[in-house]
């Protein structure tokens, strides 16, 4: 199948125009100045965006754009922007019933993704233009678009291997960004929806919710650019849709139904916002005919001017734009994550974990999970080399060129699972709030107080908002200074910690009830102890309790196969220090979550599966991945309840 073409750049002309019969002032981009068409009888005030193939871009104050061929301009217009080109064209002046302003805003008919597509199967310019259909006025409503998902290659998984990949140079970002100051809320019950970054890094587009007024509700939008530190004028528009990706030009995004509950997330809208306006340009459902969650979107990013992909329906998929056509899937869990430089799209799949090759359209790299991982929410670090993942209260971390496991352990002390960022090479960010060690397991610090958090490229985004009052977005580096210099601190005082390499621990397995699961589970977490660094001993300073209660009847109801009635055990490990636990871990025999896999033998069922199943599962003590490190609760001060070394509240003036 044919692989997309990118865009032509378009060039900007600066000229410096030399002697003539009348002196012409030179025309930079973003430059207003009058523009008169070549009869004289039509100006406009505009600012010269650029020209391309004899075709000059003008912007209006109102933000509107307009195209106007270059040998219909006057003279003068013509020596300030370019050489002619030599075009034979109708002349628009022709004498007719009512003369033709050229520089009126021209609405252009929807694009037609199946007609007059160039070689390659990319939109042509006609189409490209196309898509930005709307009056300039007021917000046209979005043009309906059917998905048709019969061309869509189905890519294959690929099978578990030698991995071995090329993992890329990051591309360059904003060197110094800006905070960009952003509007307040306009309601208590406003809320900021997350972030959405454009590919390259500049811009960010903020979306504010509010469910007033009933039924339809109202988007603001504002798109900032981070390296300028401005943002456009708030753009508002009906409905309960917001930003969800950011094109690189900053202006086009797509947009996501948000209402409330399983299935209302699955409608994407193509926008236009500029000059403080909202254009709803095509609105499509990429899986009408699924039911429930489903049907929803969780995960969109443009690859370049010309395609995106999107994540739903336990699919990844990669789509043209402006065309909205499927190109190819794959089947997928979890939400996604892109390079910095767009060459991979990482995913996790039933089983493991692959790197999608976007431009060869296959997947290159898969490996085994080390174990299954339940709703896996994947980043990549800002130079692309190491890839982590959050799955509930797990975390992973792998090298992208060898596939290797640089980290794996849980943190069941903290809630990261409700989001994941990958700031620095050294740090992951669960939860959009708490700093953990790629390599040390070090529980750093926790960012409270933001509404929402992105990356782009290695500056971390805040955006916060001081209720009605103001907002901004807080670019910057994090580990910020207060933390590392915590964290050195750390190295040699031995009171932050209650465990770390070299502490002895009592090892308490009294709370099993079977003798000889007693004394297994005490020789396992001996070993497990001694994988990091620490030695079991009867005198220990710090406690690791190993416990297994019930059987406790429970019923487990399952959507098209019934109730089942099974005898729940559960297992459980935690470490004890001055009577209060500081970490926890379980396991049950029977398996939870919305969605459930039984890998079923032959002759068996799920009735007879549960039942093999009713027993205690020892083999957490085997398997268990024991913290590093553990801090001690009140050595940060931590709040909410978290084991982090420090704190810092994110608000609209900085870090407090």
């Amino acid at each position: 199948m044919p692989h997309p073409i990118r865009r032509p750049r378009r060039v900007v002309a600066m000229l410096l125009l030399g002697a003539c019969a009348a002196a012409v002032p030179s025309v930079h981009a973003g430059e207003t100045r009058t523009w008169t068409d070549k009869t004289g009888k039509f100006r406009i005030e505009a600012e010269f965006v650029g020209e391309e193939d004899g075709v000059v871009t003008l912007r209006k104050e109102d933000g509107d754009e307009i195209e106007v061929p270059l040998d219909k301009l006057s003279s003068a217009d013509k020596r300030a922007v370019s050489e002619a080109k030599a075009a034979a064209e109708e002349n628009p002046f022709a004498s007719k019933a009512k003369e033709k302003d050229p520089f009126a805003s021209k609405k252009k008919p929807a694009a037609d993704p199946g007609k007059g597509r160039a070689k390659g199967g990319t939109a042509t310019a006609k189409q490209r233009a196309a898509a930005d259909d709307g009056d300039g006025d007021a917000p046209a409503k979005p043009v309906e678009v059917t998905v048709d998902w019969s061309a869509a290659e189905l890519v294959a998984s690929g099978n578990d291997g030698e991995w071995r990949v090329e993992a890329g140079t990051a591309p360059e970002t904003v060197a110094k960004p800006r905070t960009v100051a952003i509007p307040g809320k306009s309601n208590f019950f406003e809320g900021m929806v997350p972030l959405a970054v454009s590919g390259d890094g500049t811009k960010v587009a903020v979306g504010y919710l509010l469910g007033e007024p009933k039924p339809d509700g109202t988007c603001r939008v504002v798109v900032a650019d981070l390296a300028s530190g401005k943002a456009t004028p708030v753009a508002v528009t009906s409905g309960q849709v917001a930003p969800f990706a950011l094109h690189d030009d900053g202006a086009h995004m797509l947009a996501r139904r948000e209402e409330f509950g399983f299935g209302n997330h699955d409608r994407l809208e193509v926008w236009k916002v500029a000059g403080g306006k909202v254009r709803k340009l095509r609105s499509f459902i990429p899986y009408p005919q699924a039911g429930g969650a489903s049907r929803d979107i969780g995960w969109a990013r443009f690859l370049d001017g010309e395609s995106f992909a999107t994540a739903g329906n336990g699919e990844l998929a990669v789509w043209r734009f402006p065309e909205l056509e499927p190109v190819c899937r794959l089947p997928v869990s979890g939400v996604p994550a892109l390079s910095p430089d767009r060459r991979f799209i990482a995913f996790c799949d039933a089983g493991g974990v692959g790197l999608f090759d976007v431009a060869a359209r296959e997947v290159v790299a898969r490996r085994a999970v080390p174990a299954g991982l339940f709703n896996p929410q994947l980043a990549f670090s800002p130079s692309g080399k190491r890839l982590a993942c959050i799955a509930q209260q797990k975390l992973l971390v792998w090298d992208v060129a060898t596939g290797d496991v640089l980290q794996e352990m849980d943190v069941p002390t903290i809630h990261i699972f409700t989001g994941i960022a990958f700031p620095d090479e050294d740090w992951v960010l669960g939860g959009n709030q708490y700093l953990i060690g790629v390599e040390s397991g070090i529980l750093l610090w926790t960012y409270s107080g933001q509404q929402q958090v992105t990356t782009a490229g290695p500056w971390t985004v805040f955006g916060t908002v001081d209720g009605e009052k103001s907002g901004a977005l807080i670019p910057m580096k994090i580990p910020h200074p207060a933390a590392t210099a915590l964290l050195a601190k750390a190295a040699t005082d031995p009171n932050l910690f209650v465990l770390r390499e070299g502490t002895r621990v009592r090892v308490d397995v009294e709370r099993i009830p079977d003798a000889t699961a007693r004394a297994r589970a005490a020789e396992a977490l001996g070993e497990r102890l001694r994988t990091i660094g620490c030695t079991a001993d009867p005198a220990g300073s710090i406690v690791l309790s190993a416990s297994v209660s019930g059987p406790v009847k429970k019923t487990l109801s399952l959507r098209n196969a019934g109730d089942y009635d099974v005898q729940e055990w559960v297992t459980a490990l935690e470490f004890v220090h001055d009577g209060k636990p500081v970490w926890r871990t379980q396991s049950s025999n029977v398996p939870g979550g919305p969605v459930i896999f039984f890998n079923l033998d032959e002759g068996e069922n799920i009735g007879s599966w549960l039942a093999k199943r009713e027993k205690p599962d020892y083999a957490l003590f085997e398997r268990v991945e024991l913290p590093r490190f553990l801090q001690r609760p009140s050595a940060g001060g931590a709040a909410g309840g978290s084991l982090t070394l420090g704190t810092s509240q994110v608000t609209a003036s900085g870090l407090r």
